[in-house]
């Protein structure tokens, strides 16, 4: 806006003598001097004078800036004024910035109009061409969704003043339902019908499904045009790129990363934010054994199909752990694996007619608390299978095919699972990710079912230094990469030691380690943690490194069990009260239970990024993840993991030792466990964590899903996707990972 004008005179100044007056002098040069200054200002007199005819009685005049003012400039300085002071008291004034969105659109639109035919230049020497706007539309809650549904918001509020040829607008995304209530809910029509309304002037908008048989359907057929004949009509704008049409794309399968600014990803919102006032309440010792009687309950059906149809049927040994406290059931993931393992065994039970299909019992052995036991469970199944061997038993169902298990990384799941591997029995990992699980010199008779932590902890730290996930103090909504990693392990863990010094190796900002005390095992000596003994003084070092460094993010490596006591310390240590900024923090797969059971309730100052190993069952989400959700919600119904991924992996665990069992009796007219074993690298299949299917030897599955997800309150945020949904199409296109 230009400055205030000010009369100014040139003026000669003598130096006063001592105590007498000042004396000014005028003469002919300040006569000419001014005359010079007022031919040069006339210019832009004019031009001012122009313009604010122009303007104000036209389309500005009819908006409420003006305030009846007929000055431009003006008018603008006093709307201005007013919207820079809502803006200096809260950034995000929702109303001021749409009356910013709304003059900017509007101002476009007036600079698009088309010209009248006449003048100095023939009629189709001007602008008659329909300019497209392509608009991205995050989901709700996400970087950049309220900036662009302002915008969509303001081109409707347009439409009907708006001149030709109006702009088309297309927004590709998802939009909120308050958005489509603004726009005046949309029906859903065709593509072809969306294209009938380049016709028409000034439209409403409509709404256009984004799916494969939306885009299988036909489109709009136009006529043939030869460019070298081709002659710009007057009447064209008026006609076919008349009016402006709105088309809201709800993109299926299309997911977007868009940084604008400073915006928070995933949203500024904690874990407190719209989250149920008290915990879920469910009593975990009840939801373990319903899992557990299901299974048994299958498996009695599985043998009356022997009889009934004719079924083939083997035995698998799932190893799993069983808690003795309430909390460690309740974070431990057990629940959730059984109920996916109880997921796929129905799954072939309800298909018992397919004869190609071997059904499977499931014999569930408990390896006590974190797995304590696995070590001589698993050496009690080896003897026992040798025994086997000497004496087989008279029913195949008896006969054991493979072994699904370990749900996490210790040394006693690493020492069974050698156990295991030296009696060359097929095992299918469920959510252990350290890469430490299988030495080099182990037979390759194991499978991982997700990314190991060396592919987690890439893409964790080129997350947190690349994306804006810290919150900047006193800055409303904008966040900054991480300049600092605090990262967070439990002594003695075998998973928290290996993601902690892989996420230390690939993160390349400052690093500061602590190790808290676990009370299993002790501090190991060649650690690079300093060691922490109580949650409480672990809560405080945390808040120390924050306020040194406020730009750091907290990545937490260590168990699910220690996360709850250190976040409850935060609130109640007086070191903490001095952190201005929210506290963010990154952390593994086994967040995901205290996440969504509402433990977290009233933590309104934590932000929270974690990873899972499968999409939530929405739009974005691959059919079979999309089955997956609705099956479980069904069957489990009150169960408060429909989110948690556990379960989806143990489901396509089993379905991958399942697939192998039966290609082993395609191939070879048998189902022993040699031939299921080198079965394994055959299998490849879309399940619900994504596509599933393995190279030679004890590799994760290649290319295997990775998502991050931001959670508020009981809501699930996704800002991050890595893998391959989609067997037909490589990873590059469906969901790259960090470099």
């Amino acid at each position: 806006m230009p400055a205030n004008k000010t009369l100014s005179a040139a003026a000669c100044w003598d130096s006063p003598k001592r105590g007498g007056p000042t004396v000014l002098r005028s003469g002919p040069s300040w006569w000419v001097s001014s005359g010079v200054r007022s031919l040069g200002r006339f210019p832009r007199w004019l031009w001012e004078n122009w313009t604010s005819r122009k303007v104000m009685r036209g389309w500005l005049g009819a908006e409420d800036i003006s305030g009846g003012d007929r000055k431009l400039f003006r008018a603008m300085d006093n709307a201005g004024a007013v919207w820079r002071s809502q803006l200096e008291r809260d950034p995000n004034h929702e109303e001021a910035l749409q009356r910013l969105d709304r003059l900017l659109w509007r101002a476009l639109l007036e600079d698009l109009y088309t010209p009248p035919p006449g003048g100095f230049l023939p009629g189709r020497r001007r602008r008659t061409g329909r300019p497209v706007v392509l608009v991205e539309l995050p989901p709700p809650g996400t970087p950049g969704n309220r900036a662009a549904e302002r915008f969509l918001r303001s081109v409707h509020e347009a439409r009907t003043a708006s001149g030709s040829p109006g702009p088309l607008i297309i927004a590709v995304g998802q939009p909120s339902q308050s958005l489509l209530a603004d726009l005046g809910n949309p029906e859903e029509i065709t593509f072809s019908q969306a294209g009938q309304h380049l016709r028409r002037d000034n439209t409403p908008p409509v709404l256009v499904p984004f799916t494969e048989q939306a885009m299988a359907e036909p489109g709009l057929t136009l006529r043939k045009v030869s460019p070298k004949k081709y002659r710009f009509s007057r009447a064209l704008p008026i006609g076919i790129t008349a009016g402006l049409t709105t088309l809201v794309m709800v993109a299926a399968g299309l997911t977007v990363h868009t940084i604008l600014f400073n915006s928070c990803v995933g949203g500024t919102g904690s874990v407190a934010d719209g989250t149920q006032t008290k915990p879920t309440s469910f009593s975990p010792d009840s939801w373990f054994k319903k899992a557990k009687d299901k299974i048994e309950e299958q498996n009695k059906e599985a043998n009356k199909a022997i009889a009934n149809n004719g079924s083939e049927v083997r035995t698998v040994v799932a190893f799993v752990s069983n808690p003795s406290a309430e909390n460690d059931i309740r974070y431990d993931g057990a629940i959730p694996e059984l109920q996916g393992i109880a997921m796929w065994q129905k799954e072939l039970l309800d298909n018992a007619v397919d004869k190609s299909r071997i059904l499977l019992r499931v014999e569930v052995q408990e390896t006590g608390p974190r797995f304590m036991n696995a070590e001589g469970k698993a050496k009690d199944l080896v003897r026992r299978l040798k025994r086997e061997i000497e004496n087989p038993p008279q029913e195949d169902y008896r006969k054991v095919v493979g072994v699904l298990g370990f749900a996490q990384s210790r040394e006693e799941t690493r020492a069974a699972l050698k156990v295991l591997s030296d009696a060359k029995i097929p095992t299918i990992g469920t959510t252990a990710t350290a890469d430490e699980m299988v030495p080099e010199t182990m037979s390759s008779s194991y499978r991982f079912s997700v990314p190991t932590n060396r592919t987690e902890a890439r893409i964790m730290a080129h997350f947190a230094e690349k994306r804006n996930i810290v919150a900047i103090s006193d800055a409303g909504d904008r966040c900054t990469p991480a300049r600092q990693a605090i990262i967070v392990e439990s002594s003695g863990d075998l998973y928290s030691e290996s993601i902690a010094a892989k996420f230390r190796n690939e993160f390349h900002g400052t690093k500061r380690s602590f190790a808290l005390k676990n009370k299993e095992s002790n501090f190991k000596r060649n650690s690079d943690a300093t060691p922490i003994s109580t949650p409480k003084k672990m809560a405080e070092k945390l808040c120390t490194e924050l306020k040194k460094e406020p730009k750091s993010v907290v990545y937490w490596s260590a168990r699910t069990s220690d996360f709850v006591s250190v976040i409850n310390e935060l609130d109640t240590s007086p070191k903490c009260n001095k952190i201005e900024n929210d506290i963010t923090i990154l952390g593994g797969n086994e967040l995901t239970n205290v996440a969504q059971t509402g433990r977290l309730r009233d933590k309104d100052r934590i932000r929270l990024y974690y990873s899972a190993h499968r999409l939530p069952g929405n739009g974005l989400a691959s059919n079979q993840t999309i089955d997956f959700v609705d099956e479980y919600k069904s069957t489990w119904r009150t169960a408060p993991w429909a989110q948690d991924s556990h379960a989806a992996v143990s489901y396509d665990a089993f379905q991958v030792l399942s697939r192998a069992v039966d290609e082993s009796a395609t191939t070879h007219g048998g189902v022993e466990r040699e031939y299921v074993l080198g079965a394994l690298d055959k299998v490849a299949f879309n399940g619900a964590t994504g596509h599933v299917s393995y190279e030679s030897g004890n590799a994760a599955p290649t290319d295997k899903t990775l998502v991050l997800l931001r959670q508020v309150g009981q809501t699930r945020k996704v800002v991050l996707v890595c893998g391959k949904y989609d067997g037909s199409k490589p990873a590059e296109v469906q969901g790259p990972c960090a470099p």
